[in-house]
């Protein structure tokens, strides 16, 4: 299915450099052929703070969290959002590197949540301790 995907992605000419699985059902298999469809790095649910080499060309950034709380119920976007704020806090503490997963699907059906989420990045970025970036550009900034 991987090269379906990816192929999917060519001919929108759009070229991914990262993968997540879907509902992070990913295995050591799956992870294996990523370079060889040159995928640079995975994130996945993980309980290490920075990112690490998992093969020479494939870097594992963790994901602390995503917003799927919003989804099943087990957060409103406020708890949430602190939520967020706690683990980029003990993250800064570890001097570590966050990934926080976004459906857009979701970011786009709770205006407070956007809105919420919006306020959090601007709060974010204006610390000058944090830096705030997609993976992929995290990623080229460690490797």
């Amino acid at each position: 299915m991987l090269q379906y995907a990816v192929a999917a992605f060519e001919r929108l000419k759009i070229v991914p450099s990262g993968f997540r699985s879907p509902r992070s059902a990913w295995s050591m298999a799956l992870v294996h052929y990523l370079p060889h469809y040159s995928f640079a790095w995975n994130a996945e649910r993980d309980p290490a703070w920075r990112p690490y080499h998992i093969y020479d060309l494939m870097t594992r950034v963790a994901t602390k969290s995503d917003d799927w709380d919003l989804v099943d119920g087990t957060s409103d976007a406020t708890a949430l959002l602190n939520k967020w704020r706690r683990i980029v806090d003990e993250s800064r503490r570890r001097n570590g590197c966050v990934a926080i997963g976004l459906h857009e699907w979701i970011v786009g059906r709770d205006i407070a949540f956007a809105d919420g989420l919006a306020g959090l990045i601007e709060e974010l970025t204006a610390d000058a301790s944090i830096g705030v970036s997609a993976i992929g550009d995290a990623v080229r900034d460690i490797a």
